[in-house]
């Protein structure tokens, strides 16, 4: 199975029930109106703290980690090619990757 995730880049929204996560904003239409829309991504519900707010932070860059990941993901692939041993990274960055994808067994 591999996942498909809500296309970045993703936003940092802060409201009355705490801090919202959203996706790109996409152009929908109801009605004959258009109007721009954003995807719910997740939230760290409740008062704000600094430990909520950087897992805002985190889980909103979630979307170009992993494009710059996967991008790691082939140059230890061609560095594999070569004598200089990256084995343990290649595996590493490889179970990360899976894991994100949701192609992980």
């Amino acid at each position: 199975m591999s996942a498909k995730h809500t296309p970045g880049p993703w936003i940092v929204e802060h409201d009355s029930f705490g801090t919202v996560i959203r996706g790109a904003e996409v152009e929908r239409e109801e009605h004959g109106t258009k109007y721009g829309f954003r995807d719910y991504v997740g939230s760290t519900w409740g008062h704000r703290t600094s430990t909520s707010d950087a897992n805002a932070l985190l889980m909103a860059t979630a979307p170009e980690l992993l494009a710059e990941l996967e991008k790691v993901e082939k140059l230890l692939l061609a560095i594999s090619a070569t004598d200089y041993p990256v084995s343990d990274e290649l595996a590493s960055v490889q179970a990360v990757v899976a894991k994100a994808t949701g192609s992980a067994s």
